[in-house]
Parts: structure tokens; C-alpha cells; sequence
């Protein structure tokens, strides 16, 4: 269940399926039903062949006659031929009750569902993508982060641009699982684990009511001994990506911000109210001439405003500058300070 959300979130990412939540749903359930199939069956649940059973046909011959059949199809037959226990017949079930209604639907739904499928997991029925999963890894990516303390970098290249984000997407959200349930997985293993993501708006993912997403790990996870760096353009692409209304939820949860210079207003007048607001005094002053003399009177009230003024940030950090907004420790006073990168 957990790896068919974590796929439907991957897809959800690359732009499959686009934002609604029924499209998401019903990957989930696919991605995670076929997943348990082939395990139940005593398979190896890698992407190729998830996508091999969803995706492809296989010739079979029947009284003499080779026919084309669905690979699904023949997963189907085998699930309901297989010797099993309680357990294993109480799994089966659960399997059969989403995967029989898909094998046999059709209309506009069903053919949509099999288009995000397509875009999804074909570029995985190539081997040379299935390395993430390969039958012959023995540690995961999780293993060599929490448990060897390896660096793990992921460069994905954009000329293919949903595959890259469907991988990255889903070494994120695995990883995230991973850290959320180290103490479990890992006992006793409390070394601090760092995650840095540039370009975060592309890969961004919020599922809170599956106990998945950017809110939930964010909010949580200095408990975990996680440390998170995360880039992006500004605040219009935080707001547009998937994490949607979250974006401020995350924002928050940073204890610093580096901003550097600015190309538009609304990431502008973000920071500057990230920096925080102070009391200013303003003094009003006025005179007036008339036959009795001269009068004057002069006032002061207090205004609250954001320290620093948002055209600090569009026009007053050069090439190179920043300004740094928060805490070094997450527990001192927040503060501004400025640099250069050199």
C-alpha cells in the first residue's frame, strides 16, 4: 500500500494524472494491488515488473490457437490458481477486488487510467531504467544513507523530464518514509542525515491523510536527526506546485531562510515578511501662517511594519549577495544577517 502511494505521488509529481485526487486514488490502488500480487506470488516487486504486468501482453495457445492475452490477465489466473494459507487467501482478495474491476472495465475512465499507467511505468520496461529496483540490489538507497552514512546524489537528466521527476519524486518519498520510521528500521543508528533538493517546487508532495507528504516530514523531522536544504525559484512556483496550500506550512517550518536577489514582487514581499516586523516612531509636523502669528504642532504614533522594505530584495543585493533570515541553531533568536557567496 505504502509503495502505490508513493508511485501515484512520483506520478502525481511528473505531472500524471494532473491534481485530482480520484486519478491519484486510483493509481495508488493499482500501483499498490499489483505490487502485492507479485510478491504474493513469490516475485521480486520491482518497477520493470510492475510495469510489465500492467503494461504488456504475452502470447498464449488455447486448443491449438496462439491468442494475445494480457499480462494482467495471466497474473489474475495465477492469484486465483495459487495454493495459499488464511493470510495469503485474505491478501488475495484485496488484490482481486481492484485489480479484476480494472482488467475488465472499459469507457473513457478506464482508458484514462491505462494512459497515466502508460506515461508512468513504460519508460520502466526498459532494463536499463529498473537499476532502482533491480532484483539483484541488496541494499536500498535508505539502507546506504541512515545505515552506512554514504552520500547518495541523484543527477537526472531533463531531456527526459517526467521519467526524472518519477524517479527523484520517488527517492524522495521513500526516503521520507525512511527517516519518519528510522528509529523502527535503524535501532539505535542516530547519526544526523541530511536531504538537499534544488529545484524543491518540480518535486514537491503533500498527501497528509495517507501519512504521507512534504508537511508531515518537514513538521517532523528534527525529531528524526533530519536536516533539509531546499531550493527554488520563489514564492509563485512553491504556490503552483503540488504541495499546494502547504507550501506555507513548510515555509514556516524552516528555521532559516537564504534569499538572494529577487525578480518579482510577491517572492519580495515575502521575505521581507519573513524578516519580521518592529515598532517605528513617526513624527508628523505641521504650521500655519495667519494675522495672529505663527502656530505649529507636531505629533508621533507608532507604526508596525516589516523591518526591511521588499525593495531590498529586488534591488539592493547585487550578483552574488544574500541575506540570511533566522537561526543558525533553531533555537537562538532569529536574526539578518548579510554575505556574499565567494
Amino acid at each position: 500500500h505504502d509503495l502505490g502511494v508513493a508511485l501515484a505521488l512520483s506520478a502525481q509529481a511528473a505531472g500524471i494524472g494532473g491534481s485530482e485526487p480520484y486519478w491519484t486514488n486510483q493509481l495508488k490502488l493499482l500501483f499498490g494491488s499489483g505490487l502485492a500480487a507479485i510478491q504474493l506470488l513469490g516475485g521480486v516487486p520491482t518497477l520493470g515488473a510492475l510495469a510489465t504486468m500492467l503494461l504488456t501482453s504475452i502470447q498464449a495457445t488455447s486448443n491449438g490457437r496462439s491468442r494475445s492475452v494480457s499480462a494482467l490477465g495471466v497474473m489474475i489466473e495465477r492469484l486465483n490458481n495459487a495454493e495459499l494459507d488464511d493470510v495469503g487467501r485474505r491478501r488475495r482478495a484485496r488484490i482481486l477486488a481492484v485489480l479484476d474491476p480494472f482488467e475488465a472495465a472499459k469507457g473513457n475512465n478506464a482508458d484514462t487510467t491505462r494512459s497515466f499507467i502508460q506515461q508512468a511505468l513504460a519508460p520502466f520496461l526498459d532494463p536499463d531504467l529498473d537499476i532502482l529496483s533491480s532484483e539483484a540490489a541488496t541494499d536500498s538507497l535508505a539502507d546506504l544513507i541512515f545505515r552506512d552514512g554514504c552520500w547518495v546524489v541523484m543527477d537526472l537528466p531533463r531531456t527526459s523530464l517526467a521519467t526524472s521527476k518519477f524517479v527523484a519524486t520517488l527517492v524522495k518519498v521513500l526516503f521520507q518514509q525512511a527517516a519518519l520510521a528510522r528509529h523502527l528500521i535503524y535501532p539505535g543508528q542516530t547519526r544526523r542525515v541530511f536531504m538537499m533538493i534544488d529545484e524543491y517546487a518540480e518535486l514537491g508532495t503533500d498527501l497528509p491523510g495517507e501519512g504521507f507528504g512534504d508537511s508531515i516530514f518537514f513538521s517532523q523531522m528534527r525529531e528524526f536527526r533530519i536536516l533539509a536544504l531546499i531550493a527554488t525559484q520563489g514564492a509563485s512556483m512553491l504556490k503552483n506546485s503540488a504541495v499546494k496550500d502547504a507550501w506555507e506550512t513548510i515555509l514556516t517550518n524552516s528555521a532559516s531562510k537564504l534569499v538572494f536577489k529577487i525578480n518579482d514582487q510577491e517572492t519580495a514581499e515575502l521575505a521581507s515578511k519573513q524578516v519580521g516586523e518592529r515598532d517605528f516612531v513617526a513624527v508628523e509636523s505641521s504650521s500655519q501662517r495667519s494675522s495672529d502669528g505663527v502656530s505649529a504642532s507636531s505629533s508621533r504614533r507608532i507604526e508596525r511594519k516589516s523591518e526591511f522594505a521588499s525593495g531590498l530584495f529586488l534591488g539592493s543585493l547585487s550578483r552574488g549577495q544574500f541575506a540570511f533570515l533566522g537561526s543558525t541553531d533553531a533555537v537562538s533568536a532569529a536574526s539578518v544577517k548579510f554575505g556574499r557567496v565567494v
